[in-house]
């Protein structure tokens, strides 16, 4: 008797622990590193840290692994490991995150380390709860006798079904997909359960949360990855899917961004081809600086990983925000990015009117904000598995990723950067761009039509930029193109330079500080990727 009720005793304290625990606050920070330590002999091997369809991607666009492809230094990571708990880590940042509890004292011995050049606190983390919602196998909804049932005049506002019916359906592209949590997309008979490659969660590490919280996620997922005859078609229901959870359900903080990058990188490393974000950040949690009109120039964590995110090979759409006729009005991170593709929001039933919730432009530094638009009205699936109506710009994101995926399994050798490109001048108000829709609503169909007979999509070495002086010599192919752009990229991925030469044979260096830079000339008809020095 006694044995047994001091079991009960010990079971009722370990519950009791077991809920402290659970109910405990982690304080979250980033650790900013020195360096990498053996970078050289990871870059001879990057197949030790990148997929085989991640090297293929990046050999099909001529993109070589550079510094920012290294791992983080396992000695380094370690050696925090012994002080506090490891989270994540970026190599594009070249910094980890760490758990704390119980004090500052780790954040100190951290801090002591002589390879710590900095560390910031970014967030705080208490355990979620699981979404209380019970999936049904089947989905319900109205039904009609056409395959797209509610989804067709959405997927033709941007010629997506024309797309289609060529037999696009952006088969053989992954699409990363960040959000908060994709609820019970594990289940739901949505016509995608044979292409989700993976699930994961970079906010706790808990994977087995991912389809178990969140009812946003599944929704923007459903947008491309849906086909359930006669209700719903999804803009790329062919694609294969990465569902990665960046979004902290109890907050609005920097820690979230680097939660992304995280992501970011994973999808680089997977061979994802396009990242959907459907997520934005300006107004942070009380004791967090919030984003300012003025930080919106790429310069964020978040933006300066989704433009890096473009120089691997990959394409990230983003949402424009939902402030319009707000006290924010303005778009939001990471959709400033320079090689981001934003997505503005069309009013309801509209093919030429931006929704009036729908975020503005333009960037902090006066480039053209948002890209491009599409219908933010749509129907869609829900975490109960019924189709009903949802309206954003999370939604028109979706749209355009889902019509990318489509356009490029159909011009499969068009490199990321000129896909970008194609698809803005692909756009409505290409030649007349404004601050509410961008360069305006795509056409994908068009953009097929326009390039699938062009020839040189990625130009021979022998028309690769080379420095002379302190001049960037454009090959004459570029040259006497009047639609050239030249865009140079310092080692962190960030825009250092951005011209467009008007016929002229150079452009001018002379404001660039020494250094690695990857250089891109982009025409209508050709494209052209090196990385050279500046001394």
């Amino acid at each position: 008797m006694r044995k047994s009720f001091l079991a009960l005793l010990l079971l009722a304290a370990s519950l009791v622990l077991a809920v402290e625990v659970r109910a405990q606050v982690e304080d979250r920070y980033v650790v900013f590193l020195r360096d990498k330590g053996g970078m050289t002999a990871d870059v001879r091997h990057p197949e030790v840290f990148l997929s085989e369809r991640a090297l293929a991607r990046r050999d099909r666009q001529g993109i070589k692994v550079d510094s920012l492809d290294v791992p983080v230094y396992t000695i380094y990571i370690n050696r925090i490991a012994e002080t506090a708990r490891v989270l994540g880590k970026s190599k594009w940042l070249n910094a980890v995150m760490v758990g704390v509890t119980g004090g500052d004292e780790a954040v100190r011995e951290i801090e002591k380390l002589d390879f710590v050049v900095g560390i910031q606190r970014v967030g705080t983390y208490e355990a979620e709860e699981p979404a209380n919602a019970s999936a049904d196998w089947n989905i319900t909804g109205e039904r009609s006798d056409d395959p797209y049932g509610q989804s067709r005049s959405v997927l033709e506002t941007n010629n997506i079904v024309s797309l289609h019916d060529e037999g696009f359906t952006g088969h053989g592209i992954m699409i990363a997909v960040t959000d908060d949590g994709f609820c019970n997309a594990d289940s739901l008979q949505g016509g995608w359960q044979d292409r989700i490659v993976c699930a994961k969660d970079f906010v706790n590490n808990a994977d087995s949360l991912v389809c178990n919280i969140g009812s946003h996620g599944i929704k923007t997922f459903a947008c491309m990855a849906a086909d359930v005859d006669g209700m719903m078609m999804g803009a790329a229901p062919g694609a294969d899917y990465a569902l990665l959870r960046t979004e902290y359900l109890k907050g609005e903080q920097p820690a979230e961004q680097y939660y992304w990058a995280f992501a970011a990188e994973y999808a680089d490393s997977i061979g994802a081809d396009i990242i959907n974000v459907s997520l934005g950040y300006n107004l942070l949690d009380e004791g967090y600086p919030s984003i300012t009109n003025e930080d919106l120039d790429a310069s964020s964590t978040m933006s300066r990983c989704a433009d890096i995110a473009v120089t691997r090979g990959m394409v990230v759409v983003c949402s424009a925000g939902n402030g319009g006729g707000s006290s924010w009005d303005r778009i939001t991170v990471p959709s400033d990015g320079v090689n981001v593709l934003c997505a503005a929001a069309l009013a309801t039933d509209s093919s030429s009117e931006k929704a009036l919730y729908s975020s503005i432009g333009p960037s902090a530094d006066g480039r053209v904000k948002p890209d491009v638009a599409a219908p933010g009205t749509v129907h869609t699936i829900n975490r109960n598995g019924a189709v009903a109506s949802a309206s954003g710009t999370s939604f028109s994101a979706p749209i355009i990723a889902g019509g990318i995926a489509c356009l490029w399994e159909a011009l499969p050798d068009v490199p990321a950067a000129k896909l970008v490109d194609i698809v803005r001048r692909s756009s409505s108000q290409y030649g007349n761009p404004d601050n509410l829709l961008g360069y305006g609503v795509t056409d994908f169909y068009a953009a097929y039509l326009d390039n699938r007979n062009a020839d040189g999509i990625s130009a021979s070495r022998a028309d690769s930029a080379r420095i002379e002086g302190q001049w960037l010599m454009i090959p004459d192919t570029f040259a006497s193109d009047p639609t050239t752009r030249v865009m140079l990229y310092d080692i962190s991925g960030r825009l250092a330079l951005c011209a467009e030469p008007r016929g002229a044979g150079a452009v001018a260096l002379d404001t660039l500080p020494k250094g690695f830079y990857v250089v891109e000339v982009a025409s209508k008809a050709f494209s052209s990727r090196n990385t050279l020095l500046y001394d």
